[in-house]
């Protein structure tokens, strides 16, 4: 199993790749964003047995919401047999779909469901993890 760092959005920050997608032949400086998306597809979410990878997301966009992180968003990204499932363990939010882009879709919206509803919890009432997910979108996630 390989573990590989990528960014699929937000592309003009630029891309932070990790030694073990280095190792595996990827040229920092002479590839694209789009090169580097295909590459993974090619090598991780292809491969014929179950993979794991670091998904960082630092954009979010739903229902014509634009979602910024100040800091990214580590989620796991895990292919199986049948599906791809896109899981944020800080934020509680797992996302199953029949393809990366679904499991995104899905993501996207529980991600924009939850933002909107613990927004809506007054602070003395929200449970400790609730607390803490909506301390995270307060201080690192600007809604425009």
């Amino acid at each position: 199993m390989g573990i590989y760092t990528f960014y699929f959005h937000n592309k003009n920050r630029g891309m932070h790749i990790n030694p073990m997608l280095k190792k595996s032949g990827f040229k920092i400086n002479e590839n694209t964003m789009d090169e580097l998306e295909t590459f993974v597809k090619s090598n991780v979410l292809q491969a014929d047995t179950t993979e794991e990878c670091l998904y960082i997301i630092d954009e979010i966009i739903y229902n014509n919401i634009v979602y910024n992180f100040t800091v990214p968003l580590w989620c796991n990204l895990i292919k199986e047999e049948d599906c791809m499932t896109i899981e944020s363990e800080m934020l509680d939010i797992k996302a199953k779909g029949k393809s990366l882009e679904e499991a995104r879709e899905i993501f996207f919206k529980e991600f924009d469901y939850i933002y909107t509803l613990y927004n809506k919890i007054p602070n003395e009432k929200a449970t400790y993890k609730i607390a803490r997910i909506k301390n995270f979108f307060n201080s690192n996630v600007i809604k425009a």
